[in-house]
């Protein structure tokens, strides 16, 4: 990419994003790989999924503290250094969505990570995430490096 593109060097360049079960997949890949992705930027990130996540009824997602494992994979380990973008609806359906968003949020805090943090006016659906994904690179991408 940057050899065919004006990209410049370093992982703080580098965003991984995505919504839903995409929000999860670009936060594990960045946490498995801070040494070439900087930046998350997760939409509606299904935080609450597991490995036996399957085996589970599909909606409505009313786990009360049943984080999922990446959540808890964070807990337990030093700070990376990466950036999160982080946003979700008020109105997700099921009540993990949202609650494990802002568990999210919270260890994230704590830790030190520089978040931002978004809940909107919406569902799970593309009709906000498309406004928000521009909200979310000017957040992780829209400064001057020093």
């Amino acid at each position: 990419m940057r050899r065919n593109y004006r990209i410049h060097a370093g992982a703080r360049h580098v965003v991984a994003a995505g919504a839903s079960l995409g929000g999860l997949a670009a936060s594990y890949c960045a946490v498995r790989h801070s040494e070439v992705i900087g930046n998350v930027l997760s939409l509606s990130g299904s935080f609450w999924i597991t490995k036996s996540w399957q085996d589970r009824p599909p909606f409505p997602l009313t786990l009360a503290g049943d984080s999922g494992e990446l959540i808890g994979d964070l807990m337990q380990s030093k700070r990376l250094p990466l950036a999160f973008y982080v946003a979700v609806g008020r109105f997700e359906v099921g009540a993990a969505m949202l609650g494990t968003n802002r568990e999210l949020r919270d260890i994230l805090v704590l830790k030190g990570y520089p978040v931002t943090y978004r809940e909107v006016d919406g569902g799970h659906d593309n009709i906000w995430w498309r406004g928000s994904l521009a909200d979310g690179l000017i957040a992780l991408l829209g400064q001057k490096s020093p």
